[in-house]
């Protein structure tokens, strides 16, 4: 089994063909939802990413992929239901050809990911979705750089409500992740993504190293 010395995320590649290796270790119910996408790209993406998480758990638990079962919190956050996941905590995010698996020995993780692009009515969603310190936060930045901190924000605000597992019954408006006044109760890190994506991590103290590789299907 793998070491949780530190948080590990794990990138992973979706895009490519339909991969019948990795259907096949999905459950009942991730088959329905990988049926109800119209698009094949879209249906290949989320088939690839609940595959390779089921690989990747795998590493930490010893069991089979296909084996591993999943139960629903409160708020819709999954958990693994098997018994050398007492302590483990992991969460995925899935953004256009990109996936990330964040896993760990820590109360609760949460993780997110965005393709980088332009958005016209972003200071719109600011004001219903960030703290009015946030919104300035992003406006501080040059106009060519102002979706990279828009989106920064955003998948920090993600990461912290994936990670605390409320779901939107926690309004986005009532916390900060950026500037002197961000929140303290999760450590709230950005990840190194490749160019076009920005992604942050959310765990429970105390400040553990991050470790970021891609994923290699055996």
């Amino acid at each position: 089994m793998a070491s949780l010395q530190a948080l590990d995320v794990w990138l992973i590649s979706c895009a490519g063909a339909d991969d019948k290796d990795a259907y096949t270790i999905l459950d009942a119910a991730e088959r329905g939802r990988a049926g109800r996408f119209v698009f094949p790209e879209h249906r290949c993406r989320f088939v690839r990413a609940h595959a390779a998480l089921r690989q990747i758990l795998h590493r930490y638990t010893g069991a089979s992929p296909g084996d591993l079962r999943f139960g629903v919190g409160e708020h819709g956050k999954p958990f693994l239901e098997h018994p050398a996941a007492d302590s483990l905590s992991f969460n995925l995010s899935h953004s256009g050809d990109l996936a990330v698996v964040a896993v760990g020995e820590m109360r609760e993780v949460g993780v997110d990911i965005e393709c980088i692009r332009h958005v016209p009515d972003w200071d719109e969603i600011a004001r219903r979705s960030f703290h009015p310190a946030e919104s300035e936060w992003v406006r501080s930045y040059s106009e060519d750089r102002r979706a990279e901190a828009f989106f920064e924000v955003w998948t920090k605000k993600e990461a912290y409500i994936k990670a605390c597992g409320h779901g939107l019954s926690h309004p986005l408006d009532s916390f900060q992740v950026v500037g002197p006044l961000a929140q303290q109760e999760y450590v709230i890190a950005a990840l190194q993504l490749p160019a076009g994506y920005a992604g942050a991590v959310g765990y429970t103290p105390p400040e553990c190293e991050v470790r970021l590789s891609w994923w290699h299907r055996a």
